[in-house]
């Protein structure tokens, strides 16, 4: 259910931000992170994970239009912009019914913020 729901936020988040900032912005944000992710991820105590990364394209999209409601999941729920990030980490929390979840949404989440 993760790699599919990951794949569902890239593919939705993903486009909509290559689409409004260009491809080459687009490119130039991805470098970002896949240079700042496994810098700042053993500081936490936590590999490089895509978690990350699609949380961190999350994080810089909602920022975009932060009061413009959005898809949370597959079930149709929308929220303000601004919350998308933080309900996918809960969700997936949840599903993994620990805590330490958060972690690499953490990392994605202070990733995008320096991109951002």
């Amino acid at each position: 259910m993760n790699l599919a729901s990951s794949l569902y936020f890239v593919v939705l988040y993903g486009q909509g931000l290559e689409r409004e900032k260009g491809s080459a912005d687009f490119l130039v944000f991805i470098l970002s992170q896949v240079v700042v992710l496994p810098i700042h991820g053993p500081l936490l105590g936590m590999p490089y994970t895509t978690s990350a990364l699609v949380s961190a394209m999350l994080w810089v999209s909602c920022r975009k239009n932060p009061m413009q409601k959005m898809q949370v999941g597959f079930m149709g729920v929308a929220v303000e912009a601004w919350l998308v990030p933080f309900a996918r980490a809960a969700l997936e929390c949840l599903q993994a019914q620990s805590g330490m979840a958060a972690i690499p949404h953490i990392l994605g989440f202070l990733s995008g913020h320096i991109y951002f």
